[in-house]
């Protein structure tokens, strides 16, 4: 947040959504967007953030002892 990092900026390369991985136990795939995007929700749901901006709440802030 204090750089100026936002939910955008939480994003793969275009690449991985789009080529095909030719190694590993991936082979053969790519991401979903859609499922990246439910992992990213998911995550900031664990962690305490707002899923829209991935901040932390206000509730997180205060679990952590930290005032805005």
């Amino acid at each position: 947040m204090r750089e100026g990092f936002s939910r955008k900026h939480d994003m793969l390369t275009e690449r991985l959504f789009n080529e095909r991985s030719s190694k590993g136990t991936s082979r053969g795939h790519v991401v979903e967007c859609e499922v990246f995007e439910r992992m990213l929700d998911e995550y900031c749901q664990i962690v305490g953030w707002d899923v829209t901006t991935d901040v932390p709440t206000t509730k997180r802030l205060e679990e952590l002892g930290i005032e805005k």
